[in-house]
């Protein structure tokens, strides 16, 4: 999957005890050339 820089995603969000996660909105701050090189998504 690409992301981009300023994009909104749903991602799963764990609970404190790791049981149960809930979906939130996320916003991409890492610089697009850093998306490309890297597995790591900021």
């Amino acid at each position: 999957m690409e992301f981009r820089q300023g994009e909104i995603v749903l991602l799963p969000f764990p609970f404190d005890d790791l049981t149960k996660a809930k979906t939130r909105p996320a916003l991409i701050v890492s610089s697009n050339r850093f998306n490309q090189i890297s597995r790591t998504v900021i």
